[in-house]
């Protein structure tokens, strides 16, 4: 009997059928990813696979799948997304259907003018004390009134309480602290503030906190409030896309730096925030958070 397993042709005949199915698996197959090898001359080979509908915030495609590669994807047929609807109770395009009533510059339900829209909602911070609590919630929009508070040139604090506010009330020790927190976005904390330093200053006398909580309109509302610095940049911002909006000035936050300042944002043009002492006098702007 002959020994075939060491016929050196069929060895060979083996080998060369390897060989080949090797090749042939290398020019099926597509470049990988990093670029280190080069397996495929002729590109990937896309096909049609699924069609996303644009929605309010992203735009719609038509997604093509490498038939050989199938973690490689391309998105084509770009259809741009719809935008909101304003004026309903709620936006009706398909998939939405978040409470989105107003647009940049609309009287807003206090009589205000909206100045900032969060479609995905911002938290507003809670407060409980002895007076003016209320739950924390989620708001879409921030409104501010149409004119400054009646008395003209308010304090922040008193000369005799002149100590650090603590309590939970917003602090940004520096220009760097309130920078960061612009570019974080940081709002929702105004509100709370404002309670926060009725609660420490009292009813007695006018300041720029009570002042604008006192704020009221036509509709009633009773929660008004002094803008954080975050909340007075993002005003200052749209000025140039809501008219009726301040243009100069100086108007005080409800943020504080230390025991004698506090911070306030000019609106004169080019527009920024400063530490001030809290017994000088600025405007006053309530806003609401909705």
């Amino acid at each position: 009997m002959k020994n075939l397993t060491k016929n050196p042709k069929l060895t060979v005949s083996f080998g060369f059928i390897a060989l080949i199915t090797l090749i042939a698996f290398a020019m099926t197959a597509c470049k990988d990813p990093t670029g280190s090898t080069d397996l495929c001359d002729s590109g990937h080979d896309f096909q049609f696979t699924s069609t996303t509908a644009p929605t309010c915030i992203d735009d719609g495609f038509d997604l093509y799948t490498c038939s050989r590669t199938p973690s490689v994807t391309e998105q084509r047929n770009i259809i741009a997304k719809l935008g909101h609807v304003f004026g309903s109770a709620a936006c009706p395009n398909t998939g939405c259907g978040i409470k989105y009533n107003y647009a940049l510059g609309n009287i807003g339900p206090g009589g205000g003018l909206i100045f900032y829209i969060a479609p995905d909602g911002f938290n507003v911070e809670g407060y409980t004390g002895t007076t003016g609590s209320f739950a924390q919630y989620t708001a879409h929009y921030l409104e501010v009134a149409p004119a400054n508070a009646a008395v003209s040139g308010q304090r922040w604090g008193l000369a005799s309480l002149g100590t650090l506010i603590e309590n939970g009330l917003t602090n940004y020790a520096d220009a760097t602290a309130v920078s960061t927190a612009i570019t974080d976005g940081v709002i929702g904390n105004g509100r709370k503030d404002t309670q926060i330093i009725i609660a420490e200053l009292g009813t007695d006398v006018e300041y720029a906190a009570r002042s604008a909580a006192a704020y009221t309109t036509a509709s009633n509302h009773t929660d008004w409030f002094l803008p954080s610095i975050t909340e007075l940049y993002f005003l200052r911002q749209s000025t140039s896309a809501v008219s009726g909006m301040p243009t100069s000035g100086s108007f005080w936050s409800s943020s504080q730096v230390n025991a004698s300042n506090a911070w306030r944002y000019s609106f004169s043009s080019p527009g920024g925030f400063d530490s001030s002492i809290k017994t000088d006098a600025f405007s006053v702007r309530a806003v609401r958070a909705f």
